[in-house]
C-alpha cells in the first residue's frame, strides 16, 4: 500500500511539473500588441508643420506636453512621425529603450516654464517649443500656454493655427546698462532681467565674480542622516561606486548632516548619483549653522532636477544634483527634504562642496 502511495504521489509531481512548464512555455511566448497611435489628418501633418518645417534645419524642437508617466510613453510615437516631414531634432522619442536623459526631462517639463526648465533647454541647445493644446493632455498645453505669457522676455510666438503653438526660445543678451537683475538658476546660469534687449543670441554661463574651489573631504568631515546611518560616510568616501540611500521612499524631514569641522564660505554643493539616476531630491531645503543649534535655511529648491548638457548627457556618472546657494559662512550644513516621493529612494553616491574664495 505505501509502495502504491509513493507511486501515485510520484506521478502525481510529474504532472503538475509538466503544468507548470507547459505554462511557462505558454506565457513566453504570448505577446500583446503595443499601444497605437492614431494619425490624424489622414497622415498629413497637422497645419503648423508647415512652419515648423521653414525653422532653421541644424535647430531642435521640443513638443510639449511631455507624457506624464511611462504608462503614456507611447504618444511620443506621434513627435517622432512628424519628424520625418521637418526633419529637425526633436527632444521626443519612443522606442524599447527609455534614456535616463528623456525620464528627468520628461519629469522636468511638468513644472515648464521655470528658470530651471529655461536653463535646462538652454544648455541642450532647444531653440524652438510646440506646444499642443488638442488632442494628447490637451489642459496642460493651454496651461502652459496661459503661463508663457509671463515670460514673454525670453519666449517669441512664431505660428499658431489649431490649438498648436510654436515658440522660439531666447535668452536676452547682454548689453551695458540694460541689466536691471539678475536671476540664478539651480545651475549657476545668471539669467539677465532686462527691459529693451537684442534677440537672437544665446547667452554662455558667465564665469563667477569669486573663485570657487573643491573642499577636500580628507578635512575631518562629519556626516549623519536621518536614516540609514551606518552608510552614510560612503557619501563622502571619494568614491563613485559606493553612496548612501535612505533604503526607504523619500521622506518629508529627512535630512542629511555635515560639519566641515571648520567654518567654511560654502557656495555650491554637488550630490552625485551614478546608478542611482532617479534617486535624487526633487524638493529640499539647504540649512546653515555655525554652532549646530541655531539653523538658517539660505536655499530652498523645488521641483529641481539633476544637472547634464549636451557634453555630459550621456556620461551618466556625471549626473549630480546642482545646488547653488548665496556663498555663506557655516560649519554645519544641513539637507533637508520637505515632501515624499512615492517611488524614489534619495541616494548620494558622492557630495562635492564648494567654497569662496576672495
Amino acid at each position: 500500500m505505501a509502495s502504491f502511495l509513493r507511486s501515485r504521489w510520484f506521478f502525481s509531481r510529474q504532472k503538475g511539473l509538466l503544468i507548470i512548464l507547459f505554462a511557462a512555455i505558454l506565457i513566453e511566448e504570448v505577446s500583446f500588441p503595443l499601444p497605437l497611435v492614431p494619425v490624424p489628418y489622414k497622415g498629413q501633418p497637422p497645419p503648423i508643420y508647415s512652419q515648423v518645417s521653414q525653422l532653421p534645419k541644424n535647430s531642435a524642437l521640443l513638443e510639449l506636453p511631455l507624457p506624464a508617466s511611462r504608462l503614456t510613453y507611447y504618444q511620443e510615437a506621434l513627435p517622432m512621425y512628424y519628424s520625418l516631414f521637418h526633419r529637425l531634432k526633436i527632444v521626443n522619442g519612443y522606442s524599447g529603450f527609455i534614456p535616463p536623459a528623456y525620464s528627468i526631462i520628461q519629469e522636468a517639463m511638468e513644472t515648464f516654464p521655470s528658470e530651471e526648465t529655461i536653463s535646462l533647454l538652454n544648455r541642450l541647445n532647444v531653440s524652438f517649443i510646440l506646444i499642443h493644446t488638442t488632442g494628447f493632455r490637451p489642459e496642460k498645453g493651454k496651461e502652459i500656454v496661459a503661463q508663457l505669457a509671463a515670460w514673454s522676455n525670453y519666449f517669441t510666438c512664431l505660428a499658431q493655427s489649431e490649438g498648436d503653438f510654436l515658440y522660439e526660445l531666447t535668452l536676452p543678451s547682454r548689453k551695458v546698462n540694460e541689466i536691471s537683475s539678475e536671476k540664478e538658476t539651480a545651475d549657476g546660469l545668471k539669467i539677465p532681467e532686462i527691459q529693451n534687449y537684442q534677440r537672437g543670441a544665446r547667452v554662455s554661463v558667465p564665469t563667477r565674480r569669486k573663485t570657487l574651489t573643491r573642499l577636500a573631504t580628507q578635512g575631518g568631515w562629519k556626516v549623519w542622516t536621518s536614516s540609514n546611518v551606518v552608510m552614510a560616510e560612503k557619501a563622502i568616501d571619494n568614491c563613485l561606486e559606493s553612496g548612501w540611500t535612505s533604503a526607504t521612499l523619500q521622506r518629508r524631514g529627512e535630512f542629511f548632516w555635515i560639519d566641515f569641522s571648520q567654518e567654511v564660505r560654502l557656495a555650491e554643493v554637488r550630490l552625485y548619483l551614478k546608478g542611482k539616476l532617479f534617486d535624487y531630491p526633487r524638493n529640499l531645503v539647504i540649512e546653515a549653522s555655525r554652532d549646530n543649534r541655531s539653523w538658517e535655511v539660505v536655499k530652498e529648491y523645488v521641483n529641481t532636477f539633476p544637472y547634464f548638457d549636451l557634453e555630459t548627457i550621456e556620461d551618466l556618472s556625471s549626473y549630480h544634483s546642482r545646488l547653488v546657494l548665496p556663498p555663506t559662512n557655516l560649519r554645519y550644513l544641513r539637507l533637508k527634504l520637505t515632501k515624499p516621493h512615492s517611488l524614489y529612494h534619495w541616494s548620494i553616491q558622492e557630495i562635492e562642496c564648494l567654497v569662496e574664495e576672495e
